[in-house]
């Protein structure tokens, strides 16, 4: 992964997790959710599908979400990355692995307090 700052860049695909116990973290202030925090500090617009390749469901305003997730092999703590996915794959029920295409751009982010890995 290429990092800069607090945004990484996946350099080959990649495994991630859903992070449990999230639906209280709130984004920093000025910000109306997660994924209008992720577009901020990408500097970009969200991708059009989900960044999940075993999910890719086109992303609307209705579906989309910046999910709070640990890239396999990262430690159990209090940091996570936002990635922006579809509801589905970000549903606190889906413990299977997501499976993150090249080039997907996650923003490092510190909870509230520690959380377990979905899976």
């Amino acid at each position: 992964m290429f990092l800069h700052g607090q945004v990484g860049v996946l350099d080959s695909a990649h495994y991630a997790y859903n992070v449990e116990g999230t639906q209280n973290e709130t984004p920093p202030a000025g910000y109306d959710s997660w994924i209008d925090y992720w577009t901020a500090r990408i500097g970009d617009s969200c991708p059009l599908h989900c960044c999940n390749l075993l999910c890719n469901t086109f992303l609307d305003t209705r579906n989309r979400v910046g999910a709070h997730v640990r890239l396999e092999g990262e430690p159990d703590d209090d940091w996570a990355w936002i990635v922006p996915l579809c509801a589905s794959c970000n549903n606190a029920n889906n413990h299977q692995a997501h499976f993150l295409f090249k080039g997907t751009e996650l923003v490092r982010v510190r909870m509230s307090r520690t959380r377990k890995t979905n899976k």
